[in-house]
């Protein structure tokens, strides 16, 4: 009887674990649909909607959230933000503390064959920079505070390529 309720409640943490989980694939998926799009998408994996902000000129910054902390709105297991512009070049942050993500992802980039076109370290924690045939793929480790002790957070930032190089070329941080 112990080892069939221990059984139950290990298949919901992993079905739990797997629903936050988002791959490679999926992000790019994600920053080339429209809001309405990517929040279906990501109810069915049991995202829930956060907050939008506007941008102007008909452009918008839309958070989802996994598994948001009843208690405190600005925590949660996993973030997503998309910048939805009007020419449907969008991009996408995904915030993750599982590494066994970002790792997968960063072999998913590898396998693709992006070109890595920077890497170094900075106030926030260290990064490394890819580039492919559409997009540049930013992915980082920080540290963030928090309530006992500080902790890893896992960054993979995705924009369309001319977006990325317009903005470096401009002086502009990403």
């Amino acid at each position: 009887m112990k080892k069939t309720i221990l059984i139950i409640v290990m298949s919901f943490i992993s079905l739990n674990t797997y629903a936050q989980t988002l791959n490679l694939d999926q992000l790019l998926y994600i920053v080339k649909q429209d809001v309405d799009d990517v929040d279906s998408y990501l109810s069915i994996r049991k995202w829930t909607f956060n907050s939008s902000e506007d941008l102007g000129d008909y452009n918008t910054k839309v958070t989802w959230n996994f598994s948001p902390n009843i208690y405190d709105s600005e925590k949660a297991l996993a973030w997503l933000n998309v910048k939805f512009y009007g020419d449907g070049n969008n991009w996408l942050y995904y915030q993750t503390p599982s590494k066994e993500t970002y790792t997968v992802i960063k072999q998913k980039v590898l396998s693709y064959g992006m070109k890595k076109i920077s890497s170094g370290a900075n106030e926030d924690g260290i990064y490394s920079t890819y580039v492919g045939q559409n997009y540049v793929i930013v992915l980082s480790v920080t540290k963030v505070e928090g309530n006992y002790s500080d902790v890893s957070t896992n960054i993979i930032k995705i924009y369309p390529k001319t977006d990325y190089f317009e903005y470096v070329a401009s002086g502009r941080d990403m």
